[in-house]
């Protein structure tokens, strides 16, 4: 579940700043609901993965969880 979690918001950010960032003014379209399904998705992630933490697939859902938070610090 951990690495499934870590597969949809890693392609969920890439396609919601691909589909919903207007690269010429750098301003982000993305609707509320999709932002929050994503922040829900990455807790849930970021949850699931330090549950079963000794796994490297739960390395690579908190290292996951981690890259979106970067880029939403960053705005992009």
């Amino acid at each position: 579940m951990a690495l499934a979690g870590a597969v949809l918001i890693f392609a969920g950010q890439w396609s919601s700043s691909v589909y919903y960032v207007d690269r010429v003014v750098w301003v982000d379209r993305t609707p509320p609901e999709v932002n929050l399904l994503g922040a829900w998705l990455t807790l849930w992630t970021l949850a699931l993965g330090s549950v079963s933490l000794p796994r490297w697939q739960a390395f690579l859902a908190v290292g996951a969880c981690v890259w979106v938070v970067l880029i939403f610090w960053q705005g992009i």
